[in-house]
């Protein structure tokens, strides 16, 4: 096991730094506020509305264990309580 460990940690001896061109910096710097913008539209709109989306799947798994001959009261317990909590989320943003 150390002969594979020490012969990984050998083959990159070779390798020489690159080097960085002048621009580099501000091209980084750009990405990362276009990545911030897009994080803060993604945090604002779309992650509540993917939330919203996994209590409503959540709550038609449940309708389709009651179609699926699964006679279980909690199906329909935990059904309304999924409907429940989509209708919380899409209230919340409003």
């Amino acid at each position: 096991m150390s002969d594979k460990i020490e012969k990984i940690l050998n083959s990159i001896k070779g390798i020489k730094p690159a080097e960085v061109k002048p621009y580099f910096y501000t091209r980084l710097s750009s990405k990362l506020d276009t990545v911030q913008n897009n994080e803060a539209f993604y945090l604002k709109y779309e992650r509540p509305f993917l939330i919203m989306l996994v209590a409503i799947m959540m709550a038609l798994l449940k309708i389709a264990r009651t179609q699926a001959g699964e006679d279980n009261d909690d199906n329909y317990i935990d059904g309304c309580g999924y409907i429940g909590i989509a209708g919380e989320l899409m209230d919340r943003d409003k």
